[in-house]
């Protein structure tokens, strides 16, 4: 628990110095993300944190990362979340998410770490995008 929950504060904490350091055309999904958490209820991004979290971490810890190691997963990852492809930040990020989620599965020999980080970054993230007021 340890490891999933320090790495998800170093993410966040990371997260949230690129939005502010970095400019917003430089970071932009094309509007996925809003799209997906903006108006939903809290419960549904609860469900929709969870599920992705757990499909994604059993399949990319769990299954890929056994076989090619935690190098070529994150670059598969950091693949398979296309709207960031356009802008090399968010790509890097994800990459660098995605290395850090294999490494603490290295260490604490659990895919509950990962998945407890996934499911926590993605959960904050969904509230944050859909309690953000707009300017």
């Amino acid at each position: 628990m340890a490891w999933g929950l320090g790495l998800a504060a170093v993410m966040l904490v990371v997260d949230y110095l690129l939005t502010h350091i970095v400019p917003e055309e430089s970071m932009d999904d094309g509007g996925i993300n809003d799209l997906l958490f903006r108006n939903r209820p809290v419960w549904h991004i609860v469900v929709i944190a969870a599920m992705v979290s757990i499909c994604e971490e059993l399949l990319f810890r769990g299954a890929i990362q056994y076989s090619i190691g935690p190098y070529w997963t994150s670059i598969l990852f950091a693949l398979i979340h296309v709207r960031y492809l356009r802008h090399f930040i968010p790509t890097g990020w994800v990459f660098l998410s995605s290395y850090g989620l294999g490494y603490i599965y290295i260490q604490s020999g659990s895919l509950w770490a990962p998945i407890l980080c996934h499911f926590f970054i993605d959960l904050f993230s969904g509230l944050v995008i859909r309690y953000r007021r707009e300017s």
